[in-house]
């Protein structure tokens, strides 16, 4: 009952005009970084060529990169207040080489990026904050599916009373997890449930997978009754399963009671929305305008590679004895092009616009 009443819940979120709006913009950044810049009602009218050259790509990476250009310099300060205090100081420096071990060791410039790179197509993007047990460090992941928040706290986290991540996973993967219950696992296994087919062990574990959504509470498993008196709860429910795979008190010690582990990055960051504008509408006319430029001096440089042959209609009696110059286009003109035949001079197209590109 409960798992049915959280899917509900989250399949309701993702309803609302907010996460609608994240996912259809998400998906028309990525044909856009791809070069699919024009769509069927821009090319409606245009009987021209489609250039597909796209300065977004080259944008993104120049500004991603520039961030990162000093990969970035950590530098931890001491409050005005406790200036004279030596000890401060060298706490301080423990803090910033501390910073800058866990920074390195971890990794964390590669899963910054792309995150920065995930908000410029959707003016929003999260990372993770988990604890890596091997290296006892706590880090940060970038979150690559979709993130849901509590509808009713408008993109504040801190006002929201549940989160929830999508994952999708081989059933392999969920099944070999000792984290989650063994009967949930085992009966995953054997996909007792949803399609109703059973786990095939030759097939393409790759392509076999299974959504699972990760729920953080503050409510816990029940908030209709509000008998579970917890800070956080995590939660794990697959798709097509109707039992919980884990539920987990406390499942963030290293954070405060009230925390979620996620970091919200909003590149346009407007009080009180959870998505602004994306960066990718902004320069979108500039990129259209560009290639719509390109596509015609496209067709100029085509009209002088065919070094079009101009005729007096009046005076050739046979038209098709110029078709076997294949490499000219001929043009029939009222008047005299020199003589009866001669090519005509269109003059050059301009190619420094492709100097940048």
């Amino acid at each position: 009952r409960l798992v049915t009443f959280w899917k509900e819940r989250i399949r309701n979120a993702r309803n609302t005009d907010t996460y609608k709006r994240v996912e259809k913009d998400k998906e028309d950044a990525k044909k856009f970084y791809r070069g699919e810049v024009f769509t069927a009602d821009d090319t409606m009218n245009w009987e021209g060529d489609q250039v597909k050259a796209n300065l977004f790509h080259r944008h993104v990476n120049f500004v991603i990169d520039a961030v990162f250009a000093n990969n970035p310099r950590i530098k931890v300060l001491v409050r005005a207040k406790a200036e004279q205090d030596p000890n401060s100081w060298k706490q301080a420096s423990a803090v910033e080489k501390h910073i800058k071990y866990v920074w390195e060791e971890e990794d964390i410039k590669a899963e910054v990026k792309r995150t920065m790179k995930d908000a410029y197509f959707c003016a929003i993007s999260a990372a993770k904050i988990i604890f890596d047990a091997e290296r006892e460090l706590i880090t940060t992941r970038w979150v690559a599916g979709q993130f849901i928040a509590d509808p009713d706290a408008h993109g504040d986290l801190k006002r929201a009373r549940w989160v929830a991540e999508h994952v999708q996973l081989p059933r392999y993967r969920i099944w070999q997890d000792e984290t989650f219950d063994p009967t949930a696992r085992e009966e995953i296994k054997n996909h007792l449930t949803g399609s109703g087919n059973e786990y095939d062990e030759t097939a393409n574990k790759s392509k076999d997978l299974e959504d699972l959504w990760y729920i953080y509470s503050k409510e816990g498993a029940d908030p209709v009754t509000g008998n579970e008196k917890v800070k956080m709860k995590l939660l794990v429910y697959c798709e097509n399963y109707d039992k919980w795979l884990l539920q987990t008190d406390d499942p963030t010690p290293y954070l405060d009671n009230d925390e979620f582990p996620y970091v919200l990055f909003n590149v346009d960051d407007l009080p009180g929305e959870l998505v602004g504008i994306s960066p990718w509408r902004i320069i979108e006319s500039a990129c259209k305008a560009f290639n719509w430029a390109a596509s015609y001096h496209m067709s100029d440089m085509r009209k002088t590679a065919s070094r079009p042959l101009g005729y007096d209609e009046q005076r050739l009696s046979d038209p098709m004895a110029l078709v076997s110059r294949k490499h000219m286009v001929p043009i029939a003109c009222k008047g005299d092009p020199k003589t009866v035949v001669s090519p005509l001079d269109m003059g050059a197209a301009d190619k420094t616009i492709y100097d940048s590109v």
